[in-house]
């Protein structure tokens, strides 16, 4: 029994390092079970990919109650177009939208582009990861500014950049809720949200 708890803690730990949940046992409301793979939300939908290959695309509710409370646990570790959460979809969003560290309710100062090109930010001739420019949003803000950022294996964003002649890093973890990337630890801003579509 105790060389079976490593395992599972190391199987965990695997499937929320690249995104993909482990094989279990589902049950539909007929009793009928089948060895499968939570792959992603279709909509209200739920994808599963069975172990003989197969994919099927299926309503929630046909699965027994114990299927459906793990699907409700799955859902609030999948971003809004229903794939799990990983460090590929982290960067994915991370790279394709413009972010801002205001709350919706006040003048938006700063935008953030985060890119896949490599940066030495405090010119020391190493790599700090990959560039994030911090653009000002004009008036007496002015200044552009060359951050750097990096993502770990479970999703969370590194952010790092200078301040009185050192390199300060700071970690933020995705809030699927609120949908944004909220500080865990002393350094940067408070989060990273994406620009609303109606900001200029």
């Amino acid at each position: 029994m105790k060389a079976i708890i490593p395992c599972l803690i190391l199987t965990l730990l695997t499937s929320l390092a690249s995104g993909i949940e482990s094989s279990r046992t589902w049950k539909n409301n007929a009793g009928q079970t089948f060895e499968g793979t939570f792959l992603r939300f279709v909509k209200e939908k739920v994808q599963i990919k069975r172990t003989d290959g197969r994919t099927f695309t299926l309503d929630a509710n046909q699965f027994s109650n114990e299927d459906q409370a793990y699907l409700e646990e799955v859902r609030k570790r999948t971003d809004g177009t229903g794939e799990l959460w990983s460090k590929s979809r982290a960067i994915y969003h991370l790279t394709r939208e413009k972010w801002i560290d205001s709350p919706k309710d006040r003048p938006i100062l700063y935008y953030y582009k985060f890119t896949r090109e490599k940066v030495d930010i405090n010119k020391d001739g190493k790599l700090d990861g990959l560039k994030v420019t911090k653009k000002a949003n004009g008036g007496v803000f002015t200044a552009t500014r060359i951050n750097s950022w990096d993502v770990t294996d479970e999703g969370d964003l590194i952010f790092r950049y200078m301040s009185l002649g050192k390199l300060r890093e700071g970690t933020f973890k995705y809030n699927f809720q609120e949908q944004k990337f909220v500080k865990t630890s002393v350094y940067g801003p408070s989060f990273f949200a994406i620009k609303s579509s109606n900001l200029n």
